[in-house]
């Protein structure tokens, strides 16, 4: 467990990329806090097999890295962050480094605090492995009952392709996330098999029962004041 401190004034040039590099099939366990989440590369997890408790969370005010945003190959590691240019967005988090939380098959807590994940529909499908239509993604308000009703029928229209991280989570916690809306949120936790616990904010607290009732009785819904 290591914890940044949390004045928000050091430069981020001063802090080396923190990288696991080689094997490490019994480290269970990782909690990381503050600004050390922000140089720890996720693709090292990759080399610890056996984790089963990931616990990333941002308290710090320090600016986060820039990365560049598209798609990239999640094994190759000369694809790292480069500084945007003008007029790109700043995103600390690609596509690549939650591929690779998806790969992880014995990981059974993921819990990712603040607000600086971004967590959006697009990433609940890249960890869960299904894919919403484009109307789905789009319109939310034109799905909700029919797709819950799909989801209780054990036929919804979405594709899936569960990964890895679908048959082992039984923990997420993402209470500070604001984006995802319950077009996603549904068909993730009927996907992630093994759900036991999703802890969100307040502000889910319209979606609670429509979780619920797609995953069943297996599932509780936390919702967290931030």
């Amino acid at each position: 467990e290591i914890s940044g401190s949390e004045d928000g004034y050091s430069r981020r040039e001063e802090y080396p990329r923190m990288q696991i590099t080689w094997s490490v099939p019994n480290l269970s366990l990782l909690d990381l806090r503050g600004r050390f989440v922000f140089f720890f590369d996720l693709r090292g997890l990759r080399h610890c097999p056996g984790l089963r408790t990931l616990r990333l969370h941002i308290e710090s005010n320090i600016a986060a890295p820039h990365r560049r945003r598209g798609n990239v190959d999640v094994n190759d590691d000369s694809q790292d962050g480069q500084d945007l240019q003008d007029g790109e967005d700043p995103v600390w988090m690609t596509g690549r480094d939650y591929a690779v939380l998806a790969e992880m098959s014995r990981l059974e807590e993921l819990e990712l605090r603040g607000t600086s994940w971004n967590i959006d529909n697009h990433i609940l499908q890249t960890l869960g492995g299904f894919h919403l239509e484009t109307n789905y993604s789009d319109r939310p308000d034109v799905i909700l009952d029919e797709m819950e009703e799909e989801a209780r029928n054990g036929g919804p229209r979405q594709q899936y392709h569960p990964t890895p991280l679908a048959g082992s989570l039984r923990y997420f916690g993402i209470a500070d996330a604001h984006k995802p809306d319950r077009a996603a949120l549904v068909p993730f936790v009927t996907t992630m098999s093994k759900l036991k616990v999703i802890s969100l904010g307040k502000k889910y607290t319209y979606a609670a029962q429509s979780l619920q009732e797609a995953a069943g009785p297996r599932l509780t819904v936390e919702l967290n004041s931030l």
